[in-house]
């Protein structure tokens, strides 16, 4: 496909198919229309006509529209041939002979012419001739041999060839051109000078055709020479204009040369009308390729002066270039050794401070921890640099920011700034650097109206001030001042931003190397800390544990009945303080974790209250002290557990670590809080110890710590927890006195409050007997001991150390479990998680499960609270196993029933 023809179908692609349907419809029935035109001005027979327009206007649209345009000639010369002759077969040969004439003359122009752009040059004028007489001999003979063989052939029969061979070939030499040039063209190129231009050949060459053609005026045997009237319109347009209106003026002057002839008018009217119309066509083929052959020549050397002129143009403007750079070559050459001396002196300069800035950076990393003298060196070396009389720096403190050195200051200044805090503003060059975080150059300084007159009084006049700062946040700024009227070079701030960014680097350098030393104190305390831990754990856990082998050993004697029962009170005793230990353990393992959510509801205080009398009065009886608790009405919002026990620890610690007297717990408003006090009588805790008895594993020494006192982890469980809930606590306290600890909780307004009557209904008979229970753990000695208890309790037990064996002993009984209990972390590397969700599948039950775990890692809490499965901890003690296990069958038996 031809570059035309390519644009042609890519413009009907991009407008779509209805659009290219309504353009073959639109040149079908032009074509349709200017073929009857001409097949009414047939001479010889009513097929063969010397006018033949139909031809032009084909061949201009394929060469517009594209080859696609052939099927609209098919279709429109076989409708109007169809009409004429009535033999079908000759209407399609001839319509066959019309389509192929346009669509070969159109690819041998796109080939061999450059296609439209053919009436641009002379050579493409003379080739499309050539085309047109070639191609158009391809419809002549095919129409005729149509005639001849529906049994129509005329007579005579060269002159009828001849006839329609001339036809086309005048109407593809006028027609055509006209067609291309309009369509292919642009209306808007026209000025309004040239649209005068245009208007007046036209109006000219419409005269010549009347006077000369037309038969509005008498026919004369004098009238032939007026003929030649039709040159000097088409020498005009050739001429002056382009090739377009050529051939605008030939088709004009051949409509009225048709109109006259056929009138009998005119230089070429005979008695023979074919003879007419053959005089006709050539006087078409004379006046056609010719002007437009000149036309396109005449457009041709437009544009070679075009091309000269812009030539000439480009050639003036680059000896004007040439001039001018000789010009500036010139004049630089009297100032290239100025440039040469000055340049040496700035390198020499650039080494310089480029040697003074090596010396410091490496006196720096001498002494790169040592803040003071830094900062020190750093505002020498800007001053030195930048050819000032003095300079500070200033870092944040607190709100504020004040100097934190200063070089070559006179004293009474001095102290002037020393007193000065400087915020974000205007007033101050610091000020200014903070807010626009830029280099502010401050030219004068005693003319700066906005400026702080505290920095006038020093005599400055000149300032630059530059933010340090550390990922987008300034930490600092160095300020460098001079005392005469000289605004800082560009250089010269290039090497004070330098030493401000070396600032920076030290800065953070000191406050890394102080991030690690408090990160070692840390650890240090970490390490202290488990220690304090071990010995702990080593004292509180062997004291239980040592009573737990006496009671034992008694056991093992004979013993009554009711010593029996003691020492088996004693056992639940000495497990319940272990119990108590690890559970201390778990808390600050579920807190470090972060799995502990709080879940905010509001409630009266008055419930907490009720609950921590009840819980600690008996103990305080048994030790004499007086537990007073004072009423409120007031309501709260927090986590009603998390805050119970809070609570729960304050008390329990000032019980424990209170000898005589009394423990007073009351609450007070305190705007939108309530403040939860907590008083007792106790030996007081030091000043200087009141963070630390927040830490884990922190106790105070002295005789104030009782044996029972636990690991130390309960106020760092209250900490943990105020922290959570977001509850502020305060610490008051005097040696020999007692303590005061606060908490601040959100107070709500008061509502009724109903309280739940007591479940006095029957009471639920318990729901595990005879129920089947599996027990998976890696401990035979777990395994015997819980299977034990289970049974005890009359349930079915199938224990095992994993799941295959329990599918195994379960597919051996033909029985389906009701619970399933597994340890967290089995021998052969499977987890409980996984040992239960294996049982599941294989039974394809959704069997009630949960899981029992010594491992109280922060990873096993999250890992187990994503899975969904609940979590026991060991040691777990009997009264806990038994209501996990009534909660879980009892729902178990509710879904059974409701299946």
């Amino acid at each position: 496909m031809t570059r035309p023809a390519r644009r042609s179908f890519a413009a009907h692609v991009g407008r779509g198919h209805s659009a290219y349907v309504f353009e073959l419809l639109g040149i079908g029935i032009a074509y349709f229309v200017l073929a009857k035109i001409g097949l009414t001005l047939a001479s010889i027979n009513s097929s063969t006509s010397a006018i033949w327009p139909a031809t032009g206007f084909a061949l201009a649209s394929v060469l517009v529209w594209g080859y696609r345009a052939g099927p609209a000639v098919l279709v429109a010369s076989f409708a109007a041939n169809v009409t004429n002759v009535g033999s079908i077969y000759a209407a399609t040969a001839i319509a066959l002979g019309n389509t192929l004439e346009a669509l070969v003359a159109a690819w041998l122009i796109n080939v061999w012419c450059d296609g439209r752009e053919t009436f641009a040059t002379t050579t493409g004028v003379a080739k499309f001739a050539l085309v047109c007489v070639s191609s158009t001999t391809l419809s002549a003979t095919v129409g005729i041999g149509a005639l001849i063989f529906s049994g129509d052939p005329p007579t005579p029969l060269a002159v009828a060839w001849m006839t329609w061979w001339l036809g086309d070939l005048a109407g593809a030499l006028v027609v055509a051109p006209f067609v291309v040039l309009w369509a292919a063209g642009n209306l808007h190129s026209f000025e309004r000078t040239q649209w005068g231009e245009v208007g007046t050949i036209v109006a000219v060459t419409i005269a010549v055709g009347i006077i000369a053609f037309s038969p509005l005026i008498e026919q004369t045997s004098y009238r032939d020479p007026l003929g030649f009237l039709a040159l000097p319109p088409l020498l005009w347009a050739a001429l002056r204009r382009d090739p377009r209106e050529t051939a605008t003026v030939v088709i004009i002057l051949s409509c009225f040369a048709v109109w006259g002839t056929l009138a009998g008018s005119g230089p070429f009217a005979r008695v023979s009308l074919n003879d007419s119309f053959l005089l006709l066509v050539m006087f078409f083929i004379s006046i056609s390729v010719p002007s437009m052959a000149l036309s396109a020549d005449v457009l041709m050397r437009r544009r070679s002066e075009e091309q000269l002129r812009n030539t000439h143009d480009e050639l003036a403007a680059s000896a004007s270039e040439l001039r001018d750079t000789a010009e500036r070559l010139q004049v630089s050459s009297g100032k290239l050794e100025e440039r040469v001396e000055q340049r040496t002196q700035e390198l020499k300069e650039a080494l310089q401070q480029q040697t003074a800035l090596a010396e410091v950076f490496k006196e720096i990393s001498r002494s790169s921890f040592d803040l003071q003298k830094l900062l020190d060196q750093l505002v020498d070396l800007a001053a030195r640099l930048c050819a000032a009389n003095s300079a500070n720096i200033w870092r944040p403190s607190g709100e504020t920011y004040q100097i934190a050195a200063a070089f070559a200051h006179q004293p009474e200044h001095k102290e002037r700034l020393d007193r000065l805090s400087v915020r974000p503003g205007r007033d101050t060059g610091v000020g200014r650097a903070l807010l626009e975080r830029t280099v502010v150059h401050i030219v004068d300084i005693q003319n700066d109206l906005e400026l702080h007159q505290e920095l006038k009084a020093g005599g400055n006049r000149t300032m630059i001030a530059i933010p340090l700062m550390r990922e987008s946040v300034p930490i600092g700024v160095l300020v460098i001042l001079r005392q005469t009227l000289r605004p800082f070079t560009e250089r010269e701030i290039e090497l004070a931003t330098t030493v401000a960014d070396q600032a920076v680097i030290a800065l953070e350098n000191v406050r890394l190397f102080e991030a690690l030393q408090a990160s070692t104190r840390e650890l240090g305390e970490a390490n202290r800390a488990k220690s304090r831990f071990i010995a702990a754990a080593s004292h509180d856990l062997r004291q239980p544990l040592h009573a737990l082998g006496l009671f034992v050993a008694r056991l093992q004697g004979r013993v009554k009945a009711a010593e029996r029962s003691r020492i088996v009170e004693q056992i639940d005793a000495s497990v319940a303080a272990m119990n108590e230990l690890f559970n201390d353990l778990l808390d600050m393992s579920k807190l470090d974790s972060g799995v502990l959510a709080p879940n905010i509801s509001e409630f009266p205080i008055a419930q907490l209250l009720e609950r921590t009398e009840s819980t600690f009065s008996a103990a305080a009886r048994k030790k004499g002290l007086s537990l007073r608790i004072v009423r409120n009405s007031a309501w709260v919002r927090s986590d009603f557990i998390l805050l119970e026990r809070i609570l729960m620890n304050l008390v329990s610690n000032a019980v424990s670590y209170t000898a005589r007297g009394k423990v007073v717990v009351g609450c007070r408003l305190r705007g939108r809080h309530l403040r939860i006090d907590v008083f007792d009588r106790g030996p007081g805790i030091p000043e200087d110890e009141h963070i630390s008895i927040f830490r884990e594993f922190y106790q105070i020494g002295g005789p104030q710590r009782e044996r029972q006192g636990g690991m130390g982890l309960g106020l760092a469980i209250v900490d943990r927890l105020c922290r959570l809930l977001k509850h502020e606590i305060d610490l008051a306290s005097a040696l020999g006195k007692g303590s005061r600890f606060s908490i601040l909780v959100p107070s709500v307004a008061a509502r009724a409050w109903i309280v739940d009557p007591k479940d006095s209904v029957h009471p639920t008979p318990d729901s595990i007997g005879g129920k089947l229970v599996v027990v998976i753990d890696d401990d035979p000695l777990v395994l015997d001991s819980t299977g034990g208890l289970l049974r005890s309790w009359g349930c079915q037990v199938l224990t095992a150390g994993s799941a295959r064996v329990a599918l195994a002993g379960l597919a051996d009984c033909n029985q389906s479990p009701d619970l399933v209990i597994s340890d967290y972390q089995l021998s052969d590397g499977q987890t409980g998680i996984e040992a239960i969700e294996e049982l599941r599948k294989s039974l394809n039950l959704p069997i009630p499960a949960f899981l029992i775990s010594g491992d109280m890692a922060p990873e096993r809490i999250r890992e187990a609270r994503m899975s969904g499965y609940h979590l026991l901890h060991k040691p777990v003690r009997p009264r806990a196993l038994r209501a996990m296990l009534s909660k879980f069958l009892k729902k178990h038996d509710l879904v059974d029933v409701s299946l």
